[in-house]
């Protein structure tokens, strides 16, 4: 028998469009009640930004300097997904964890991990937030109002 532990919400909010060189980032947060991401993890996945924003050269394709970045307060560790849409409708996504006895984040997204149900509610409305302001407007597509779509609903 496999033991499962009831689903209860947790809440995912917009922080803000970050900047890093060229690139802007739209930044969310997913926390369990009573918990928070500490100033120290924001400092470490500032200082890694640069390299994790660098994969997107593992690919030929267009990348538009546009990327989500959730950071999730898990029950066992943080986990931050970074991604960014490529070759106008591909999603190149990673995911790194920090657990509580590590000193940094690792990739942990390497064997094929992905996303959990809480992440996938950001991931599904940045999905039609993309289809939205940009594929259905090849001809002017509009990136200002991609990165101001933020509402994320968990129905």
């Amino acid at each position: 028998m496999i033991d499962f532990t009831p689903y209860s919400e947790r809440t995912i909010q917009f922080v803000k469009v970050d900047t890093h060189e060229n690139w802007r980032i739209k930044v969310y947060t997913i926390t369990r009640q009573n918990s928070s991401i500490d100033a120290l993890t924001w400092v470490q996945i500032k200082s890694h930004l640069t390299g994790w924003l660098e994969k997107c050269h593992a690919y030929k394709l267009p990348v538009y300097q546009i990327a989500t970045m959730i950071v999730h307060a898990g029950v066992d560790a943080c986990y931050v997904l970074i991604n960014w849409w490529t070759g106008e409708n591909m999603l190149q996504n990673y995911v790194y964890i920090k657990k509580d006895q590590d000193a940094d984040f690792s990739l942990y997204s390497g064997d094929g991990m992905t996303a959990c149900v809480w992440e996938l509610a950001v991931i599904w409305h940045e999905r039609n937030a993309w289809i939205k302001h940009i594929l259905m407007q090849p001809e002017h597509p509009q990136f200002e109002q991609y990165l101001l779509d933020t509402h994320i609903s968990v129905e």
